[in-house]
């Protein structure tokens, strides 16, 4: 039987989540699980899943390798815990005496906010201001193939006590993500004109270096778009608010159906939907939907100096041709740009129970 190299430390408190960290030293892209245990043996299990850049810089190793442990599911443990690997040992500083708690029930909603992330739709600044909101225990990132997010299966191996406490998912996801927390969900997202979102998400690959491959063979960026070779560049926004990936409906398929069945997503289960063009309105009103506080910065704007207009992949893309296959997201776009706020599940959430 195979041993694992496991190193882990128990940092402390922070807020209400006890926070740390585990590292595999042979299999590092493992979620690692660690156990909380009473001095009666009494167990409770949790799995890493929060990016540590400190720890993985330390230990030159990527993975997910931090835990934050709610303390109000291992209350019930008593005053004196140990927080141990799979193997029983104890991690460093793994003796802990939980503080006494606040007993009283919260009035507020304990369900979940689901931030569906579409590329280029000011994003990365909205997740980054949500997550402000809210204890590292009850924040989850969805981002497959990027090493601070999680896939969608890694999100499903985590321990059913944990998923319930996760009050915000955010990523690149479909709409419907939110059945895996076990927990009642509410969406959350903004959209961007397309033409805006097209170009900007080309220039974000361009510069980024991407590399597209059809039928074995790579193809440059223009060919991607002109030819609807990826997803990205197919309607993204309505295929995100849809819930429809193309295992679903295949590259260059989506129809009014789908933007039916996205505005029909919108009434009946987001908490709030903005777009980028209002958002200086929209992200205030999104704070005041949920019951926070705070406000929003700029991340990940490509810089405008490098974006060149006389590239010559550039200007290889069919833009009239790109705007026609997007036309869905064109007209999503345009329902959306009425609504803003849906207001009806606004008033449901504003309004005391």
């Amino acid at each position: 039987m195979q041993v694992d190299r496991l190193g882990g430390f128990v940092d402390g408190l922070q807020g209400s989540d006890l926070i740390g960290w585990i590292a595999n030293h042979d299999r590092p892209e493992r979620l690692e699980e660690v156990f909380c245990s009473s001095t009666t043996g009494t167990t409770v299990r949790f799995r890493t899943f929060i990016y540590r850049h400190d720890v993985a810089q330390v230990l030159s190793l990527n993975g997910k390798f931090g835990f934050a442990i709610p303390l109000n599911l291992i209350k019930h443990l008593g005053p004196c815990i140990t927080v141990s690997n799979r193997y029983g040992d104890i991690l460093n500083n793994g003796s802990f005496i939980l503080p006494k708690l606040n007993t009283e029930p919260d009035s507020k909603w304990q369900g979940a906010y689901v931030f569906i992330h579409i590329q280029k739709t000011a994003g990365t600044s909205v997740r980054v201001a949500l997550q402000q909101q809210f204890s590292q225990s009850e924040v989850a990132l969805i981002y497959p193939g990027v090493t601070p997010g999680m896939s969608i299966p890694e999100l499903i191996s985590l321990p059913i006590r944990q998923r319930q406490n996760i009050r915000l998912l955010v990523g690149h996801m479909h709409f419907g993500a939110g059945r895996f927390l076990a927990n009642t969900c509410r969406y959350i997202a903004f959209l961007r004109n397309p033409i805006s979102r097209l170009r900007s998400h080309y220039w974000h690959h361009r510069i980024a270096g991407s590399k597209f491959r059809q039928d074995g063979r790579e193809v440059p960026l223009s060919q991607v778009l002109n030819e609807v070779y990826s997803e990205e560049f197919d309607n993204l926004q309505t295929r995100y608010i849809a819930g429809v990936s193309t295992d679903s409906v295949p590259l260059g398929h989506v129809s009014l159906n789908e933007v039916e069945l996205a505005l029909f997503n919108i009434r009946e289960y987001f908490a709030f939907v903005g777009t980028v063009e209002t958002i200086d309105a929209d992200f205030p009103a999104l704070l005041h939907a949920i019951g926070k506080n705070g406000r929003l910065e700029t991340f990940n704007r490509t810089p405008s100096e490098l974006l060149n207009a006389e590239d010559e992949d550039f200007m290889a893309v069919d833009w009239p041709k790109v705007q026609e296959t997007n036309k869905y997201d064109a007209i999503l776009y345009s329902e959306v740009a009425k609504l803003r706020v849906c207001a009806k599940n606004l008033r449901r959430i504003a309004e005391p129970s």
